[in-house]
């Protein structure tokens, strides 16, 4: 009975801990969502995957090494927004700040 009552114990709290997991969006996922919101060109999405990939490669190297400093991350975020600006057209920059004012907010919500 003791065992049984461990084992829901322990699976419960693995559930609880994924539920609140925040889930992690690939470098291709964003793209996707990019790709359809602004609606870039294969030029640009070529040049925005590259920056995507090189960002998911810092935040894996800066979690790796145990940082997890929310500064830094964000300072990354910020410089990686900053250089898909520099690919996009004003319009659809407009359209960008728009996506990352809308994601703040839903932080901002969430906290």
């Amino acid at each position: 009975m003791k065992n049984l009552i461990v084992f829901f114990s322990l699976l419960f709290f693995t559930l609880t801990l994924a539920a609140f997991a925040q889930p992690r969006t690939t470098p291709q996922e964003r793209l996707k969502m990019l790709k359809e919101r602004l609606s870039l060109t294969e030029v640009q999405s070529v040049k925005i995957e590259k920056i995507l990939i090189t960002a998911d490669e810092k935040i894996k190297e800066l979690r790796t090494k145990g940082k997890n400093n929310r500064t830094e991350f964000r300072d990354l975020m910020d410089k990686t927004n900053q250089e898909i600006d520099k690919v996009l057209d004003e319009k659809q920059k407009a359209e960008h700040k728009k996506m990352i004012d809308e994601r703040k907010n839903r932080s901002r919500q969430n906290n």
